[in-house]
């Protein structure tokens, strides 16, 4: 994007990271930079400057053909977009579904999926009976209900 400025990065989520710049003109510019990458004339990066802070990340959500190209409408730069970008291999966007999704490490490390919707009324017992013998993480929990 050009950004030339210092800066330093922080990430969120698969697509979405913290931008930290040492002014708010840098962080500015920066804003300006990255607001200008295209492709197929559709803005590329979400931008929320907040000062010296910007929470970015990528605004494509779907799969993308080998050949596309990433524009820099700024400079007209354009290379591919996966020089810059990496595919994820399954249609996933970091984003949150409805349904919401869980995942619980237990000692025993056993990976195990469900197939069907649980409902929320049997997680807190799981949960429960897996914390069981912890009473501080138990207290903790129960101070949160």
């Amino acid at each position: 994007a050009g950004v030339t400025s210092s800066y330093e990065c922080s990430p969120v989520m698969a697509e979405e990271f913290f931008i930290r710049f040492k002014s708010e003109a840098e962080a500015q510019a920066a804003e300006q930079k990255l607001a200008a990458l295209r492709v197929d004339q559709r803005r590329v990066m979400r931008l929320q400057r907040e000062g010296v802070e910007i929470y970015a990340g990528c605004g494509i959500f779907e799969q993308l053909p080998a050949q596309v190209t990433l524009e820099n409408t700024g400079n007209g730069a354009v290379i591919s977009f996966f020089r810059v970008f990496y595919q994820i291999e399954d249609i996933k966007s970091g984003m949150h579904h409805a349904d919401g999704i869980l995942w619980i490490c237990t000692p025993a490390l056993k990976h195990r999926v469900h197939g069907k919707k649980v409902s929320l009324t049997c997680i807190a017992p799981a949960i429960t009976n897996i914390l069981k013998g912890s009473a501080p993480v138990i207290d903790r929990v129960n101070e949160l209900a």
